[in-house]
């Protein structure tokens, strides 16, 4: 009976110290600055240079889902629906972005964070 107590606590404690690092939120560097997201100044800069390349997310790309993120009303529509942020933070669920790279570092996921939550203001 001892045994089983011990290995029962051990098995609660190592469940309880398990987490998911792709369900918290992007914890930024101490540089990272997300204090002035703006969509013509941060984030219309970091989709062109990842994921409205050629072959990916521009006009008639083709394998990237028809989704066209060279303007800012397609990449809204992804952040109101939930699947950039999903897709960027490579949660369970949505297709992992961007494809056949590294996941992005935590500030650039922590600039798109902050202009989702401020609702993806055209600015």
């Amino acid at each position: 009976m001892k045994h089983l107590t011990l290995a029962g606590l051990s098995l609660l404690l190592s469940l309880a110290a398990c987490t998911s690092d792709k369900m918290q939120p992007a914890t930024p560097a101490a540089n990272c600055d997300t204090a002035n997201i703006t969509y013509t100044a941060v984030i219309r800069p970091l989709t062109n240079q990842q994921c409205a390349t050629s072959g990916c997310h521009v006009n008639g790309g083709g394998n990237a889902g028809n989704i066209d993120l060279t303007t800012h009303q397609g990449l809204k529509a992804i952040a109101d629906n939930g699947s950039l942020l999903g897709s960027v933070r490579h949660i369970a669920g949505y297709s992992y972005m961007p494809q056949n790279a590294p996941k992005l570092d935590d500030c650039t996921i922590a600039k798109y964070a902050k202009w989702v939550a401020d609702g993806a203001p055209n600015n």
